[in-house]
C-alpha cells in the first residue's frame, strides 16, 4: 500500500534532499549489521584472544581455522559481487549469484572436505 502511495507522492518526494535519503538508508544499513552472521564472524578477525569470543553456536561447534576460512571465502565473494555490480561487466552479476550455489556446494566435496565436516558446514550455514 505504501509503495502505491509513493507513486502518487513522487512529485513531492523529489524535493527531499539526497543527503537525507543517503543518511536514512545508511543508518538502516549499519543498524541492520548487528545480528548478521557474516558481519559477526568478520568481527571475530579483530578479537585476538579466543577466550573473548562471543558464545555463538557456530563458534562453539567449529574450530577456529575453518571458521575463518569460511568467512574469508564468503567475504571475498561479497567483494567480487560488489566490484562486479560497479563494473561495466555488471551484466554478469546474476550469473555470479547463480555460481555462488556451486561455490557453496563445492565446499562440501573434493579437497575442501578435509577443511569442513558436514556438521561444520551445517553450523556455519545457520
Amino acid at each position: 500500500m505504501l509503495l502505491l502511495l509513493s507513486l502518487v507522492l513522487s512529485p513531492i518526494l523529489k524535493y527531499v534532499p539526497k543527503a537525507v535519503l543517503y543518511g536514512v538508508f545508511g543508518y538502516m544499513g549499519v543498524s541492520s549489521l548487528a545480528g548478521n552472521q557474516l558481519w559477526d564472524r568478520f568481527l571475530l578477525f579483530f578479537i585476538w584472544d579466543t577466550n573473548n569470543y562471543p558464545r555463538y553456536p557456530y563458534v562453539e561447534a567449529v574450530k577456529l581455522k575453518p571458521l575463518h576460512i569460511f568467512t574469508a571465502i564468503e567475504a571475498s565473494c561479497l567483494v567480487i559481487l560488489y566490484a562486479l555490480s560497479k563494473s561495466p561487466a555488471s551484466v554478469a552479476f546474476p550469473f555470479f549469484i547463480g555460481l555462488l550455489v556451486y561455490v557453496r556446494k563445492g565446499m562440501a566435496c573434493g579437497p575442501f572436505k578435509k577443511i569442513w565436516s558436514p556438521e561444520d558446514l551445517a553450523a556455519l550455514d545457520g
